[in-house]
């Protein structure tokens, strides 16, 4: 009697399961961001280079911007308007305020729109979403540091001396932090449902410029209006950055309504974008 070989019977195809997202949370997981954090690393570094590639100017850039600021609004508010700052020179009150104020700007503009930007990224494999907003604070503080040396450049060639108060100024930039990653996580987490939101930032940030103690001082506010103005995360900021570099004593209950606003909105953002993270892979 034969027999007949009959051949192995094929194994079963393994299938790997690729996750793009993973459970909903109150919070995002700070741990899991930490296990990612080379992602945040090279998202920062391909956002540099990407900016000032093939600018002729490169870097430079990141100083003739406050700088030609600093000189409109002087032209504008100080020789023509008359806004008086007391012993402190009008240029560098205001560029101590831009300093900030345009790290503030840049990374909420950038963090609006960078899960959408980077929507092949998110739709691919799993990974803490937060890593892209706040990689863009990361790029963005290269901006900072640069136009804190400036500012420090400026006071030093004015004759101004330095309030010995520099030693808080880490505090307010911590501030300055909490309360950009606030806003920026607000932003982006909205924007990737609404895309008006990407269009009604750009002009938020200028009407919000003005309204912030930037290019005049908070005194000159009425001071019915000065506990509203506080709820500004950049009040407490401006104010407090200024006073840490130039000696000019800011309203503290207002640079204290400002920081607890800065803590409120990064609670705020933190959870919005948590509740809405499981969702970006499909919308974006």
């Amino acid at each position: 009697m034969s027999t007949v070989d009959h051949p192995p019977e094929a194994k079963p195809r393994q299938l790997h399961e690729i996750t793009i997202a993973r459970r909903r949370r109150a919070f995002p997981d700070l741990i899991e961001l930490w296990q990612h954090r080379e992602i945040v690393y090279f998202l920062a570094l391909r956002d540099i280079t990407v900016r000032y590639r093939q600018a002729v100017l490169g870097i430079l850039w990141v100083v003739i911007q406050p700088l030609v600021s600093m000189g409109v609004f002087t032209l504008v508010f100080d020789n023509v308007g008359g806004i008086t700052t007391g012993t402190t020179p009008y240029p560098l009150f205001v560029l101590a305020g831009l300093v900030p104020w345009s790290f503030f700007a840049r990374s909420v503009t950038g963090m609006t729109g960078s899960l959408t930007s980077n929507a092949a990224l998110v739709g691919k494999v799993y990974f803490s979403r937060l890593a892209i907003p706040l990689a863009v604070i990361m790029g963005a503080g290269v901006d900072l540091a640069v136009g804190c040396v400036v500012l420090f450049a400026a006071i030093l060639i004015s004759g101004q001396p330095i309030s010995p108060a520099i030693a808080v100024l880490p505090v307010f930039l911590a501030l300055l932090a909490i309360g950009t990653t606030g806003v920026g996580l607000l932003m982006a987490a909205t924007n990737v449902r609404f895309r008006d939101v990407g269009h009604m930032v750009p002009f938020a940030l200028q009407t919000l410029l003005f309204l912030t103690p930037v290019i005049y001082p908070a005194s000159l506010l009425p001071s019915v209006l000065q506990p509203f103005a506080a709820l500004n995360p950049m009040f407490g900021v401006v104010e407090g950055m200024r006073w840490s570099v130039l000696g000019i004593v800011p309203d503290w209950s207002g640079v204290a309504i400002s920081a607890i606003s800065a803590v409120v909105f990064v609670v705020a953002g933190l959870f919005v974008f948590a509740r809405v993270e499981r969702t970006f892979a499909d919308i974006v």
